[in-house]
């Protein structure tokens, strides 16, 4: 297979307290089925290479795990950050990660500028 250079947005939530480290299951019960664009923010942008788009959310995750970039300043990721990858969402579950369809968050919060 060959690699292809995905785009990427990292989101975080602004309070963690309010909506951090939760998985989607208990977000969506808590805070409901949409994500809220005023509760996160976009904490770094990049791009990365991988085969397919599930290898390449792992290897987002390694790397602000293990080996941040020296101009990033969020925490590690975590359960309830988002990764924006070419144009779909995906939330930080428990194990993996979860698809978000586009009803479940508001308009233009996962969208490059």
């Amino acid at each position: 297979m060959s690699r292809i250079s995905y785009r990427y947005r990292l989101w975080q939530p602004r309070n963690v307290r309010t909506h951090g480290f939760m998985d989607w299951e208990t977000y969506q019960r808590v805070i409901g089925p949409v994500i809220n664009p005023a509760a996160y923010q976009c904490v770094y942008t990049g791009t990365v290479n991988s085969d397919r788009p599930q290898a390449a959310l792992e290897a987002l995750f390694v790397q602000f795990n293990r080996h941040h970039p020296a101009d990033y300043r969020g925490y590690s990721l975590s359960m309830g950050d988002i990764v924006w990858l070419d144009g779909n969402a995906y939330y930080c579950d428990t194990v993996g990660w979860v698809s978000l369809p586009p009803t479940s968050f508001a308009p233009n919060i996962l969208t490059p500028d």
